[in-house]
C-alpha cells in the first residue's frame, strides 16, 4: 500500500534571502527542518509522498511559499505543497464566491504543484 502523509512542514534557514518573520517553531525545536531532512525522514518510516503546509516562519507575504515551492521543485515525484495567500480584497468583494474553501481571516488556503 502506498502511503502518503498528508501534512508535514519543511523550512529553510533563517536568511536574508528568506527571512523568518516570526519565531514559531515546534516545542523543543531549533533550526531548520529542510526538505531533505523530510525525505530522508519519509525514506526511514517508508513514506512515499508528503505533503509540505507553508508554515507561518515565512509571515503572509508575496514569499509565503516560496520555501515549498523550492522543496517540490527539488523532489517533485515525492513532494506536494500546500500554500497559503492573502486574499483580504478579493474576499470582502466576492460575496460568497469562496463560501467553499478554507478562507479564514482573509487567508485562503490553496494546493500548489510544481510546473
Amino acid at each position: 500500500m502506498k502511503v502518503v502523509d498528508t501534512h508535514t512542514h519543511a523550512w529553510g534557514r533563517d536568511t536574508n534571502e528568506l527571512p523568518w518573520e516570526a519565531t514559531i517553531l515546534p516545542p523543543g525545536w531549533t533550526g531548520s527542518y529542510t526538505a531533505h531532512d523530510l525525505v530522508a525522514d519519509m525514506d526511514a518510516a517508508s513514506v512515499e509522498e508528503s505533503v509540505i503546509v507553508s508554515t507561518p516562519l515565512y509571515g503572509r507575504g508575496l514569499r509565503a511559499n516560496e520555501y515549498t515551492m523550492r522543496a517540490i521543485e527539488a523532489y517533485p515525484e515525492r513532494l506536494w505543497g500546500l500554500g497559503s495567500w492573502t486574499f483580504s480584497v478579493i474576499l470582502s468583494k466576492s460575496e460568497g464566491i469562496f463560501a467553499g474553501s478554507s478562507a479564514t481571516n482573509g487567508c485562503l488556503e490553496c494546493g500548489c504543484t510544481p510546473a
